[in-house]
């Protein structure tokens, strides 16, 4: 599949982002879709739990390292409405849909080992 984001993303180490999505930002929601990405059944709740994070993350590394993960969008259109603010270029990426951690919709997927095309 093919992803999109205008700019290079300040951070790439998947690890990292998903933790300051999750502690900085309040995304709770991908302690269950990381979870579910590993494999490990969790409750559907929006709270906060950073020991299970802790853990999650813990087995994250250990299965993927320093794997580069980011956000991209699904079209161009929306690498332009979520990324675009002070222009640039529009990067392309391909990705393997498996690989996807996170799924926002339009607002964009994040994604493990994305391949920069151009």
């Amino acid at each position: 599949m093919k992803g999109y984001r205008i700019n290079w993303p300040e951070e790439d180490t998947a690890w990292k982002v998903l933790n300051f999505e999750y502690d900085e930002l309040s995304n709770w929601h991908l302690l269950t879709e990381l979870a579910a990405f590993l494999g490990i059944k969790v409750s559907n709740d929006e709270e906060y739990h950073p020991v299970l994070w802790a853990e999650l993350l813990v087995k994250f590394r250990s299965r993927y390292g320093d794997a580069e993960g980011i956000w991209l969008t699904r079209t161009k259109a929306a690498a332009v409405k979520y990324y675009g603010e002070y222009g640039g270029d529009i990067l392309e990426y391909e990705y393997n849909p498996r690989l996807i951690i996170s799924d926002l919709g339009e607002d964009g997927v994040f994604v493990l080992r994305p391949r920069f095309i151009n």
